[in-house]
């Protein structure tokens, strides 16, 4: 397990959205988290409350980075949240995908006439009883499941699309099949085939990096704002323990008397 200071690990299966959601903005608002990584194994979950976790997590993009590892499974709603991710890895025998809707109604009427018993419906609303596990489907109601079906497919699709950068089309392709390993990479629903400790490992690799160049960025922005806005700027910083040597550059007092003192060896040799 690499250093917890650096990693928010968020887990996928067994937990609810409210309690990912929960988990994710308290990693986004900890500084000592430097990167968030979802580690999934799940087939997948309920529509209710879904898309809008995911939408969080998309929007969330940038503000830190984000990862997903299937580790091994990652189906259906699972796939939804790890497509919000900036990267998702998976090992070789891992799966992602059944991008689809299903549901399923029970016709147990059969059941009840085999054990003697008739339930008997009393009700208002002519679609009030439309999915009673006690009675057929009818084909009104069946109309009306596969519109809620369809409309909620468009939205995953459109979304997966959206998360991924792919095309539509190519989402809709995928037909809800599963893809694994390399296959996966291939049709775009993954990034990077490693297992669980190599993909750590590169995510660590790239965020150091990273560390370094935003460390940079950082030192560069305040050297733009003392040139812009030397008085106050030096105030605030002074506060901090830096001081501005020559050409508006921003040092640490130990730094200073470093560079102060070689200057002045030079000097003298």
């Amino acid at each position: 397990r690499p250093d917890e200071s650096f990693f928010a690990f968020l887990f996928g299966q067994g937990s609810s959205y409210e309690t990912i959601r929960s988990q994710f903005r308290e990693a986004l608002s900890d500084a000592s988290v430097k990167a968030i990584v979802f580690d999934i194994d799940s087939p997948g979950g309920e529509v209710d409350g879904l898309f809008d976790l995911v939408d969080e997590i998309y929007q969330a993009k940038g503000t830190k980075p984000i990862y997903a590892i299937a580790n091994e499974n990652t189906y259906s709603a699972a796939y939804a949240i790890a497509s919000a991710a900036d990267k998702i890895f998976l090992p070789r025998t891992g799966g992602v995908g059944s991008i689809g809707i299903i549901a399923v109604h029970m016709d147990q009427s059969g059941w009840d006439e085999k054990i003697g018993v008739r339930y008997t419906p009393i009700y208002s609303g002519a679609r009030k009883n439309d999915f009673s596990v006690h009675e057929p489907l009818s084909d009104e109601a069946l109309v009306s499941a596969q519109a809620r079906i369809d409309s909620l497919y468009d939205l995953f699709v459109d979304t997966v699309a959206r998360n991924r950068g792919m095309k539509v089309e190519d989402v809709r392709a995928t037909e809800a099949g599963l893809y694994y390993g390399r296959e996966a990479v291939t049709k775009g629903l993954a990034d990077m085939v490693q297992p669980w400790g190599l993909a750590v490992n590169t995510i660590i690799q790239e965020n150091k990096k990273k560390g370094g160049s935003n460390q940079m960025a950082i030192k560069e922005d305040l050297e733009t704002m003392m040139k812009e806005h030397p008085d106050e700027m030096a105030t605030a910083l002074s506060g901090m323990g830096f001081v501005l040597a020559g050409n508006n550059k921003l040092m640490n007092p130990e730094d200073l008397e470093r560079a102060t003192s070689e200057s002045a060896s030079a000097a003298h040799s």
